[in-house]
């Protein structure tokens, strides 16, 4: 959203604001890290950073009930048993 990937160097994410060019903290593709990418947009773009807290309070507080309402399903779609369907009796 605020950075993107760079194609030739996995290890880093550039800035799509300033075009700075940030590092991710390892070379691992897998394994990045992103407190230097906040800590340049808190440093450097305090608007975008309040964002991009707010979207992220947004969705830890969306996440529970994602959770519950996963669970929920989860656990009704268990209350019918293919033995107890109409077309297997």
């Amino acid at each position: 959203m605020y950075f993107t990937n760079v194609e030739t160097d996995p290890s880093k994410a550039q800035c799509k604001e300033c075009n700075k060019l940030l590092s991710l903290g390892r070379y691992k593709p897998k394994i990045p890290t992103v407190s230097g990418l906040k800590g340049h947009l808190a440093s450097c773009y305090k608007e975008l950073h309040d964002m991009y807290l707010m979207r992220a309070i947004m969705t830890t507080q969306a996440l529970p009930n994602f959770i519950q309402m996963s669970l929920m399903s989860m656990a009704e779609s268990r209350m019918i048993r293919p033995e107890d369907h109409e077309d297997v009796q």
